[in-house]
């Protein structure tokens, strides 16, 4: 990781390691946990409606996973 010369399959070797730990699960379970908190924590805000259903679009934009 990070060297110039890897491979597709040292870095398909990676991901599979990656994967095989439980790593990636592990990342996108805490995603979702920071999630669901942030929006819990919008809840008791005095906010306008406007700026929190912005927050709300900007937390679920940055939760999402683009593979």
């Amino acid at each position: 990781m990070g060297q110039a010369d890897l491979t597709d399959d040292d870095a398909a070797l990676i991901r599979e390691v990656l994967e095989a730990i439980g790593a990636r699960a592990g990342v996108e379970t805490m995603i979702a946990t920071r999630y669901d908190q942030a929006l819990t924590a919008l809840e008791d805000t005095p906010y306008p409606a406007a700026a929190l259903a912005a927050l709300r679009h900007v937390a679920a934009l940055a939760a999402q996973r683009i593979a």
